[in-house]
């Protein structure tokens, strides 16, 4: 028993201490080049920036109109989960796309793991679906090759670049549209017209982290920060790096 806890002890703290300083980095994807990094290897968790991984394991299995039962005789659809897993970072929609998987939650993860190893993401590693477990990590540089891939799934960059998901209701008036789920990185989406895919995260031992590409000169770029200590100071940062980069 007291071998397991010291063992824990020393993984989590050797992971916690990594959340010291924030790690970034911009990749510009079309020249192959490191515009800007700093603590870019560093092994770090990256919070719900997992659920890019979970995404690409589902839409290599699942079929977008495919129905899930979640309860009772009730129903939804993968696509209505993906999309909010990818702009709510909705946690119980990771959870039933793992469970429903075939062999369950843990070949989900299994899966996840082996995704990241067929993409030489070698210090990237999975233990839930959600990223809520401090052993989620990664480091800047393997995120910004992991959110390559995943701009690659156009359900993936059309989803997580919406600020808002609307769906039409009726009223006396007449049909109206009606945002159903707001974009955890909505103010930025707002604010630029160039990004093409995002994602945030957030727990404790994570901090403020946020991915994203954009399309800035013709030419498309990767932003990662992870383990900022607040939404501010991470969106401001984001503000930065886009516009020393114009």
């Amino acid at each position: 028993m007291w071998k397991f806890f010291i063992t824990f002890f020393l993984l989590y703290t050797s992971v916690n201490a990594a959340v010291v300083d924030h790690s970034i980095i911009v990749y510009n994807v079309d020249t192959h080049t490191v515009v800007k990094e700093q603590n870019s290897n560093t092994v770090r968790p990256i919070a719900s920036i997992t659920k890019l991984m979970t995404a690409i394991v589902a839409l290599e299995h699942y079929n977008l109109d495919q129905k899930i039962i979640i309860k009772g005789h009730q129903s939804v659809t993968v696509g209505t989960l993906l999309t909010s897993l990818l702009v709510r970072s909705d946690n119980q929609a990771a959870e039933i796309l793992a469970k429903n998987y075939p062999g369950g939650r843990s070949a989900f993860i299994s899966v996840m793991n082996a995704k990241a190893k067929m993409y030489n993401l070698s210090n990237t590693k999975f233990i839930d679906p959600r990223g809520l477990g401090v052993f989620n990590t990664s480091t800047a540089i393997e995120v910004a090759n992991l959110v390559n891939i995943a701009s690659e799934y156009e359900f993936v960059r059309t989803v997580s670049s919406q600020p808002e998901i609307y769906t039409v209701v009726k009223t006396k008036y007449g049909y109206k549209q009606q945002p159903v789920y707001n974009h955890t990185s909505k103010e930025l989406l707002v604010e630029f017209n160039n990004i093409l895919l995002s994602k945030t995260g957030y727990t404790s031992q994570a901090g403020r982290c946020i991915t994203m590409m954009i399309e800035q000169n013709n030419q498309k770029q990767i932003i990662v920060i992870l383990g900022e200590p607040s939404k501010q100071k991470r969106d401001n940062l984001v503000r930065q790096l886009i516009a020393q980069n114009s």
